[in-house]
């Protein structure tokens, strides 16, 4: 049930936002800062989303974290599975070539979830590599882009 959920959900992404779909997929590739951002991610944001419920002020925000935090574990597989797929089946465009590789990617995923002690260890690492990679591509969608420096004036030409 769960790998059918993912794979509607993932063919709903790859049909609305192609482009975000495969260029989130292309960073779970990296695999170190990704991995990194989101074991810090995975781990950061329920514990931000717990000290914000402190305060009654903060209630509304630290229930929106924690909820977002849900949906990055769930998403997070999509991309993991995604990229997985393109890493067997190599990368391609379209639509219907993606699905299917999404869809192997995530019965992959799935399979070695059932193991006993590596589903717990493949589980959290696809978490952390999707979470990680759509916050990388988050943060380089919403980075300010720096004007190029000036060019430099040429030297003044002497006087005669």
């Amino acid at each position: 049930m769960i790998w059918g959920m993912a794979f509607v959900t993932g063919m709903l992404l790859i049909s609305v936002a192609p482009d975000f779909v495969q260029q989130t997929s292309r960073e779970v590739g990296r695999i170190g800062v990704p991995l990194l951002v989101g074991v810090v991610g995975f781990v950061a944001l329920p514990i931000i989303a717990l000290i914000a419920c402190i305060t009654v002020v903060g209630i509304g925000v630290g229930m929106a974290t924690f909820f977002l935090w849900l949906f990055m574990v769930f998403f997070a597989q999509i991309f993991a599975g995604l990229w997985l797929g393109e890493l067997m089946l190599g990368r391609t465009r379209g639509t219907w070539p993606i699905t299917g590789r999404l869809a192997l990617g995530l019965l992959v995923l799935r399979l070695l979830a059932l193991v006993p002690v590596v589903g717990l260890w493949v589980r959290f690492l696809s978490c952390a590599l999707g979470i990680g990679a759509v916050a990388i591509y988050a943060y380089r969608r919403m980075a300010p882009q720096l004007a190029p420096p000036a060019p430099a004036m040429p030297p003044p030409a002497p006087a005669v």
